[in-house]
């Protein structure tokens, strides 16, 4: 999901439950950090206030412009660089204690896709450093019918409807997001972004990471500590 008509609305409706989680990794692994599918430089941003000069990595032009005026409001120019660039094929000749990649592999579809991304986590991964990930499990099932969110940022109203609908490969799920932008109960603006998304069975991952060189030290799953158990529908991983 590129979010390139809607960057701007993305963290009205994004998680928001992981920074604690990420506080707590900064201070443990200390930094320079890199973050993978940064996105809008929420997680970025988390850890830069935690202290750590951060390198933070989209491949969306939009998600990036977002990111930057962020960056600049907040004066942290010198701390977070943001770059342009693809988890599947990155390189930065340099090696960091942390390396996040949250909300990233559900857009990794193709064969072969997490297994490289998982290449580059371990490349640029310090020794002793720490990767964290996660991705939603084949047991997390969406709902059938579209859901809707409304968000009221000053005089606007956005609205946001999501759409699954199962595909012909399995544990992958077309994904159709409408945002519509609202002035006075009027109409006025309407974006549609589609992509695909895939689920991960564990096994799967930690598998992909052991080929890549990465060991699980962890699996949660949720942000807040609860260990991962067998039919949760979601993963976080902490590789090393």
């Amino acid at each position: 999901m590129s979010y390139e008509h809607s960057a701007r609305f993305y963290d009205l409706f994004g998680a928001r439950d992981d920074g604690d989680f990420l506080a707590e990794l900064a201070a443990r692994c200390g930094g320079p950090a890199l973050v993978a599918g940064a996105g809008t430089a929420r997680e970025a941003l988390v850890l830069a206030d935690a202290g750590l000069e951060v390198v933070a990595f989209d491949a969306s032009p939009a998600m990036l412009a977002v990111a930057a005026g962020k960056v600049a409001e907040r004066k942290l120019a010198r701390r977070v660089r943001l770059v342009r660039a693809d988890a599947r094929r990155f390189h930065f000749r340099r090696r960091f204690p942390l390396v996040v990649a949250l909300n990233v592999f559900d857009h990794f579809v193709a064969d072969g896709d997490a297994a490289a991304a998982l290449r580059n986590v371990k490349g640029h991964l310090a020794p002793g450093g720490r990767a964290v990930l996660n991705a939603n499990t084949p047991a997390w099932r969406p709902n059938v019918d579209p859901t809707e969110e409304a968000r009221t940022p000053g005089n606007r109203r956005v609205t946001r409807r999501v759409k699954f609908a199962p595909t012909t490969r399995r544990n992958v799920y077309a994904v159709e997001l409408w945002f519509d932008v609202f002035r006075r109960d009027q109409l006025v603006e309407r974006h549609l972004e589609k992509s695909d998304a895939r689920l991960f069975r564990p096994d799967e991952l930690r598998r992909l990471a052991a080929s890549a060189g990465l060991t699980v030290e962890d699996t949660y799953s949720n942000f807040a500590g609860t260990r991962f158990k067998a039919g949760d529908g979601r993963a976080v991983f902490i590789f090393k």
